[in-house]
């Protein structure tokens, strides 16, 4: 008995040793296996192209992007697509809806039911013409009583207007008063915003004036910093043809290129030429790098478990 419960525990315990395992290394591959990305732009004759690509984990997880391009984003897994908005929006305005000819049959059906209907009610009102007559001989006769009818019709009818006019009127006035009543409201609310900036002002500026947040905020800038060092490109090639119009501005923009080129890095290559006479810009620009999100996480961390950003939002929250 013993026995084979030590058993069936021992296979559990390698089942969820197992687990572990794969979900460790799942975590390991996502934190430490890098996004590699490419991306570019071509000018040519008036017509620009961008594209960008990316692939992670060995090329399991891939997507492009281009513009203008009849691809547009797609992002595929495996060879499985998994978003690809720019053909879909195509195929969607190319073929129409399956259901759109039958509801054009029935709005027809519908219409010609209704000509029918207005052929017969134009069939019917010569035969009412007859009574209208026989109405008009009948009327002469009943002059006095008409005329007290009609007398009595419209005292009823201005007891009527006279009583919406007064239920209008009180409306109006509710909403006005009501509208009046949310403005002082809003005012009153402006003001003791004001009032308690103006109290908390002298909190926010102790705050800022503290050496610790100072810091603070110096070490969340260098952290930053990292981050996107981890990000820029590791190479770069460009080809270009430059012209600003003016002689003088085509200059100074090719000065400043040689000036900053030393800082490039050997890994960057470049090759502009400048075009004093027209205004134009032609070329290729390919540059690509890879991002890992260890190197991102761990920055962020190290941010977010700092004592100071602690006491920073214990403070923040007393005033």
């Amino acid at each position: 008995m013993w026995s084979m419960a030590l058993k069936i525990l021992s296979i559990l315990g390698i089942i969820l040793l197992c687990l572990l395992v794969l979900v460790l290394t799942a975590l390991l591959l996502v934190l430490f296996c890098p996004v590699t990305y490419r991306g570019g732009a071509t000018a040519h004759a008036g017509e620009y192209r961008v594209w960008f690509r990316f692939r992670w984990f060995l090329g399991l997880v891939r997507g492009t992007f281009s513009y203008p391009g009849e691809g547009g984003t797609q992002i595929k897994l495996l060879w499985r697509t998994v978003y690809g908005g720019g053909k879909r929006t195509e195929e969607d305005s190319k073929d129409p809806a399956p259901g759109a000819s039958k509801s054009f049959e029935k709005t027809a059906e519908t219409m010609s039911e209704t000509g029918e209907s207005s052929k017969k009610t134009v069939e019917i009102m010569p035969e009412t013409g007859e009574s209208s007559e026989k109405a008009a001989e009948i009327m002469p006769e009943t002059g006095e009583s008409s005329e007290k009818a009609t007398e009595t019709v419209s005292e009823q009818q201005t007891g009527k207007v006279s009583e919406p006019s007064s239920q209008a009127a009180t409306a109006d006035g509710g909403q006005k008063a009501e509208e009046a009543e949310a403005e002082n409201k809003n005012q009153q609310a402006k003001a003791e915003g004001r009032r308690g900036l103006k109290e908390r002002l002298p909190a926010f500026l102790e705050l800022i004036r503290d050496r610790d947040n100072q810091e603070l905020v110096k070490h969340g800038f260098s952290r930053l910093g990292k981050i996107l060092r981890s990000l820029r490109p590791r190479f770069l090639r460009a080809q270009a043809l430059v012209g600003l119009g003016e002689p003088d501005l085509t200059g100074y923009a090719y000065g400043i290129y040689w000036a900053v080129k030393p800082f490039l890095g050997k890994k960057c290559q470049a090759a502009i030429t400048p075009d004093f006479e027209r205004r134009v810009i032609e070329g290729e620009i390919v540059l690509g790098g890879r991002v890992m999100a260890a190197v991102v996480l761990h920055h962020v961390v190290r941010v977010l478990l700092d004592r100071r950003l602690r006491r920073l939002i214990d403070r923040l929250k007393t005033i």
